[in-house]
């Protein structure tokens, strides 16, 4: 079976339903005592400010709906609504309040009710307290480290920190503390604790190495730094490209050196090609420091630096707190603003949860010159494309592609969503014009190849696709999906059965994947080879039991074995799972024909 490129290569398209909320109240009649209240969801995009809410009760459950619908700025409205502030909350009402505000990145409100918390949680009995009381102190203490952090207070910082810290969370404790004492500008202690970070394996090891780094550009020391890159020589993937500047500065201060300037360009050139093709602002800002010739200047503050860990921390279950990546995110922005790497995380965590203008707003504030500009595009054609914008997505692309007429993945992207339009002749076109162009690489080849064989295919073009899928596989023989792919288009026109055979046991012995599977299964079924087909294709569906073509093929092969009621219920089944048009007549007629027999 064809794994479509559509499905391959577009996201789901899902409509945001964005909402607004109103409210129906209906009070008991006197001797009822309770009010009920009730929230009408409207899959309407929310353009004007949301209802007011007519009571508490109101307010709080349009909060708690906005909260369920991941709606964080209706939920942030509804819960700051002033009849809020004349209630008498408890300890998790402060505590659900504390995270919608954070998850909204409303700093401010958050810290305030961090107070509270901290307030209820310091003079409560400890045999009255929740079961996760140590959870929720050291999450709220953490608002309370940022904004002393952010107001440049180190030695409440530093105070804070011991006061709330536990066992469980080390890792974090010390970082806090390390940059803490690097605003007082106690390197030596700084550099003591940090010297206590251990990494066991690449993603602890990178955090320790990132630290490392980061404290060597506090004190302006690329020495130190060019001594790191020494130690790592052999893993220089290991350094993030969030302090790429960094590094970067640091070897071309040092190329001044005798010692090190050899090893200084090394690693120069070795960050030229491994971003060259992919990020063309890293490979720019590398040409322009070598021609400029600068000297080391720091490039973070204490708070800036904890930011940047906090947000690298994210990408660690270990490491993380509140289990939510928008809590950690908005922090580490709010330390750190305007960093791009930081921004577009938080785009994505909002993506997750279809807060499409929020992703838009921050994909688009990303300037033309950053690091991050081309990756804030892509995020943000993603974010029309789940919205099903689709004229703006080809907007967007078309005028990135103009900007960067050579830059592979641009060109791969306007084509693909080319053809998820079904606009198979322009997505040729493209793919043609950068076959024929002197940028592309031997590497890239069978890929593009590839990809332009299945808009020939997708356009009824099968003699010039079936020449594309064979190029492919000339510059890469044992890929899967172009053997996959050609084989089963030929299983499926009953030509070359034999050949493609062969094909898809290979293919199936480098992807032992549902839909390869289904398509050796489908072979051996167009071979006569019925008991083989039934093998494989019960293998297939075991895989990939809510694929349509997948059960209908097993159903098939059911009924050449003589299994006839099971071909039916199988043929049932794929007609449930919304197969097209033609897949679901063809179906229809299969199971009507056994119906009528019976």
């Amino acid at each position: 079976m064809q794994l479509s490129v559509e499905k391959n290569k577009k996201l789901t398209l899902q409509k945001i339903k964005r909402c607004y909320l109103t409210n129906i109240s209906i009070v008991s009649i006197f001797f009822g005592i309770m009010i009920f209240s009730y929230s009408t969801i409207h899959a309407e995009i929310l353009t004007e400010e949301p209802i007011r809410p007519s009571n508490y009760i109101s307010a709080w459950l349009n909060a708690s709906t906005a909260e369920r619908l991941h709606d964080t700025k209706a939920a942030s409205y509804y819960f700051n609504h002033d009849m809020l502030s004349d209630r008498s909350l408890g300890l998790f009402d402060y505590y659900r309040l504390y995270l919608v505000y954070l998850r909204n990145g409303n700093i401010d409100q958050a810290t305030d009710y961090a107070h509270k918390i901290l307030e209820i949680l310091n003079t409560r009995d400890k045999d009255l307290l929740p079961t996760n009381a140590e959870q929720i102190l050291r999450s709220t203490s953490y608002m309370l480290i940022v904004r002393e952090f952010n107001d440049e207070n180190y030695d409440n910082v530093i105070e804070i920190n011991k006061k709330y810290s536990s066992k469980s969370d080390i890792t974090n404790s010390h970082l806090i503390n390390i940059w803490a004492l690097v605003g007082q500008e106690k390197w030596k202690e700084a550099v003591k604790i940090s010297s206590t970070l251990k990494g066991t394996d690449d993603k602890t090891k990178q955090i320790t190495l990132m630290n490392h780094i980061l404290l060597a550009d506090s004190q302006e020391y690329p020495e130190k730094i060019m001594a790191l890159i020494k130690t790592y020589r052999q893993k220089l993937h290991l350094i993030p490209p969030q302090i790429m500047n960094i590094i970067i500065d640091a070897m071309v201060a040092m190329n001044k050196s005798e010692q090190y300037s050899e090893l200084a360009n090394s690693v120069l050139d070795f960050y030229t090609k491994l971003y060259q093709g992919n990020n063309p602002q890293i490979v720019d800002y590398i040409r322009h420091k070598r021609e400029a010739n600068s000297t080391y200047k720091r490039h973070y503050t204490s708070a800036q630096a904890m930011g940047l860990l906090f947000y690298f921390a994210n990408y660690f279950p270990e490491q993380r707190f509140s289990n939510h990546g928008l809590f950690i995110l908005n922090i580490a922005n709010f330390l750190y603003r305007d960093n791009s790497f930081i921004s577009l995380a938080l785009a994505r965590e909002y993506a997750l949860i279809k807060q499409y203008s929020m992703v838009q707003d921050i994909a688009m504030s990303i300037s033309s010159d950053d690091f991050n500009f081309l990756q804030a595009n892509y995020i943000l054609s993603d974010s029309y494309l789940a919205e099903n914008k689709t004229e703006l997505v080809e907007e967007l692309l078309k005028n990135l592609v103009k900007d960067y007429p050579h830059h592979y993945d641009l060109i791969i992207a306007l084509a693909g969503h080319y053809q998820t339009q079904k606009e198979y002749e322009s997505a040729t076109i493209l793919y043609s014009d950068y076959i024929n162009s002197n940028h592309i690489s031997s590497s890239q080849l069978w890929h593009i190849y590839f990809l332009r064989g299945t808009s020939y295919e997708r356009n009824g073009q099968w003699a010039k696709a079936e020449e594309d899928f064979l190029k492919s596989l000339s510059y890469n023989p044992d890929n899967p999906t172009v053997l996959n792919y050609l084989a089963y288009s030929w299983v499926d026109k009953n030509i070359n059965l034999d050949k493609a055979l062969g094909m898809l046991k290979k293919a199936v012995n480098r992807d032992p994947s549902a839909y390869i599977i289904d398509s050796l299964g489908w072979a051996y079924y167009r071979l006569g080879q019925y008991d083989l087909a039934v093998k494989e294709l019960e293998r297939a569906v075991k895989l990939g039991s809510s694929d349509p073509t997948i059960i209908d093929h097993l159903g098939d092969a059911y009924e050449k074995v003589g299994r006839k009621l099971e071909a039916v219920y199988e043929w049932r089944k794929a007609l449930t799972l919304d197969p097209d048009a033609q897949q679901r007549q063809k179906l229809i007629d299969k199971i009507s024909q056994y119906d009528t027999a019976s």
